[in-house]
């Protein structure tokens, strides 16, 4: 085969494979495009009821973390048992405003007490409102409470905030529920997790649930 008739052949394999290419390229951009699939749209999980119980705040004033999972099991337990119950760190409540205090129909205190009898940092400004002598008699007469302190043997001033909140609350006129109970870091604090604020949890249950279905009684003459 002469040069000529390779080059011709050549031309004309390159040729008709240019054809192919154009009629592939052609199918192609001819085609519909595919429908797309129509998103079934899912519904919205149903988001969890509260309990409509009695209302309660559980404040916790934690250094290292103890107090604030004591007062954590603490809600969770309080919201198994029908109240309506919400956990606050008490520096967030102290930038709210502390005239809501008075506001809240019963509070719950788990408080540790840090060094030589100090309150924790996020406790701090909690605590210097309540020892204000601008502070009056009976100024929380409309709040119910009840104090659980954390403290440890090892320091002289052992559970010196929880003490304090029990006695300055009852001071401004504040209606304890239950007795004041306290945990000592230098036991095991496991038996502490279960006896203590299970108990409270049984007293607090009782008073408010009581007072909820308490009615009023008639009597009829004729």
């Amino acid at each position: 085969m002469s040069e000529e008739d390779e080059l011709l052949t050549y031309t004309l394999l390159l040729g008709f494979l240019g054809l192919i290419a154009s009629f592939l390229l052609y199918k192609h951009l001819s085609a519909p495009a595919p429908k797309a699939k129509s998103a079934v749209a899912k519904p919205a999980p149903k988001p969890k009821a509260e309990p409509k119980g009695p209302p309660a705040t559980v404040f916790y004033g934690s250094q290292t973390g103890t107090s604030e999972g004591m007062a954590t099991k603490f809600v969770r337990e309080m919201k198994r048992h029908g109240f309506n119950a919400k956990l606050v760190d008490m520096e967030e409540f102290e930038m709210d405003g502390m005239e809501n205090l008075e506001e809240e129909p019963y509070v719950v205190f788990f408080l540790a007490t840090h060094g030589e009898g100090d309150p924790t940092d996020n406790a701090k400004a909690f605590y210097e409102w309540l020892k204000d002598k601008e502070r009056q008699e009976g100024e929380l007469s409309k709040l119910a409470y009840s104090v659980f302190g954390l403290g440890n043997t090892q320091y002289e001033e052992y559970n010196a905030m929880g003490r304090y909140f029990d006695t300055r609350l009852a001071e401004l006129g504040a209606q304890r529920i239950g007795e004041y109970g306290e945990g000592d870091d230098d036991k095991d604090l496991s038996l502490i997790h279960i006896s203590e604020p299970t108990r409270l949890l049984s007293i607090s249950y009782a008073v408010f649930c009581l007072k909820k279905k308490k009615k009023k009684t008639t009597i009829q003459t004729q």
